[in-house]
């Protein structure tokens, strides 16, 4: 391994490394081989951290989003504070917000529900970052900033971030939120405005901007009239040497698999994919569709209520390589309407290179124009259905299941492009001299200049 000197300190606004988002292990491959001591992360959420990545992990609260009176009495708290594993002998810093009575709650409920109706009552807030959390970022001395953000809120707390810090900022856009964000009820469109010229800004005063694709970057060099660079999904290739596949014999039952998010541009095309095999079951097909998830409480009841449909927990990610290779398909979809096409307009699912490694032939199930859709029919790694006709993707399954040329090829394919362009040793080589030359080029690092670190 380089010496440390080789590896910027990072402090991780906005995600974190965890093994239940597709975020936080795309965070975990996109450091892959970071040393653990040179990375921290300040997010909100509950997710656990996954502690063999990173050390250092701040979770963000009522602190550093202060809600305004009458409403901070009305909506519970949240607790703010580093976060410590539950194995160690000290007990987690983080600060834990008072119990509240079941009649307090009970109150509270309808103020939510008005809080929603405000557009989720992001106006009512006011974000920064506390003398805590600054404390903690200066223990940790970090050379700059690497940035996700999503609502107003989030944006605008790694703006305030960036300025009470003074380091260079690299921003990651993940999805196209400014085109999919504030469009629902007159609340949310009230604070579309103020978003996109906050985001604008955001883009303009970041040091490095990175999309997660091609597509996406030649779309922001437009919008944002600068430039934006775009790296490679990566993938660690070496779970995959031992159980990757190397025979394509189709299971008995022929079994699809598809593991990820449940909801967001992602909900009635798993709706499609489970009637599909209950019609052919009912043909006298032996094939069986298991829906991997931890959000299982949005999982369309049509995959509830279809036979050969299973839905699971998703276990530990250290057995993905051989669970993937063990599935006869696997499976990458997206909604077709409106709405779920802008959200995903210039989306790159996480799951993607994983799945492309495995050898697993895979079946992407979009609408054309998106960046996974043309991808896979572009360089042939996977089967492509980019109509939502039942009968179509019934025949592409009936393909799949029918010619073991057809799985041979497109695994084969999906294999040699993931260790051609999506290595993570290879990816994550060139992120790290883009963080480095972030910080090398800075003013901040001018020793004339006001320093964070004084």
């Amino acid at each position: 391994m380089a010496t440390d000197v080789y590896y910027p300190r990072v402090l991780i606004i906005g995600a974190q490394f965890s093994e239940q988002s597709g975020a936080g292990t795309f965070l975990g491959r996109l450091f892959s081989g970071w040393p653990v001591d040179r990375l921290a992360t300040v997010c909100h959420g509950n997710l656990p951290p996954d502690w063999l990545r990173c050390r250092r992990h701040y979770r963000t609260g009522d602190l550093e989003f202060r809600l305004q009176l009458p409403f901070k009495w009305l909506v519970p708290a949240t607790a703010s504070g580093p976060v410590l594993p539950l194995t160690m002998a000290a007990p987690p810093a983080i600060t834990t917000p008072p119990t509240i009575s079941f009649g307090r709650r009970l109150a509270q409920y309808p103020w939510r529900v008005l809080l929603q109706l405000l557009g989720g009552g992001e106006s009512l807030y006011r974000v920064g970052p506390s003398p805590q959390l600054l404390a903690w970022v200066r223990q940790f001395e970090p050379d700059v900033l690497y940035g996700h953000f999503s609502i107003l809120n989030n944006l605008r707390f790694l703006r305030r971030m960036q300025q009470a810090i003074d380091l260079p900022l690299v921003l990651h856009f993940m999805d196209d939120f400014p085109e999919a964000l504030y469009r629902g009820d007159l609340a949310s469109r009230l604070l579309r405005p103020r978003y996109l010229t906050e985001f604008a800004e955001l883009v303009r005063s970041a040091n490095v901007a990175v999309a997660i694709n091609q597509e996406m970057a030649e779309e922001y060099e437009k919008r944002y009239q600068r430039t934006v660079l775009s790296l490679p999904m990566p993938v660690e290739l070496s779970p995959y040497q031992t159980t990757s596949r190397t025979q394509w014999t189709a299971g008995r039952p022929f079994r699809l698999r598809y593991g990820g998010r449940v909801g967001w541009a992602i909900h009635e095309s798993l709706a499609d994919l489970a009637r599909a095999i209950h019609t052919l079951r009912q043909e006298g097909a032996d094939v069986a569709f298991d829906l991997v998830t931890f959000q299982t409480e949005q999982v369309p009841d049509a995959c509830l209520a279809s036979k050969g449909v299973s839905v699971q927990i998703p276990g530990p990610l250290a057995i993905l390589p051989r669970l993937q290779a063990e599935a006869d398909v696997l499976v990458i979809c997206y909604d077709f309407d409106q709405e779920s096409f802008r959200q995903a307009r210039y989306s790159m699912p996480s799951k993607m290179v994983p799945s492309m490694a495995s050898g697993t032939p895979i079946l992407v199930y979009g609408p054309s124009g998106l960046p996974v859709v043309e991808y896979a029919r572009r360089d042939g790694w996977g089967k492509v259905v980019d109509r939502c006709d039942p009968e179509t993707l019934r025949a592409a399954i009936c393909e799949l299941m029918d010619s073991a040329a057809l799985r041979e090829q497109l695994g084969r394919t999906a294999q040699r492009l993931a260790a051609e362009r999506h290595d993570a040793k290879m990816v994550s080589e060139i992120f790290r001299a883009i963080m480095e030359e972030a910080v090398n080029r800075d003013p901040a690092n001018d020793p004339n200049s006001e320093s964070f670190h004084e």
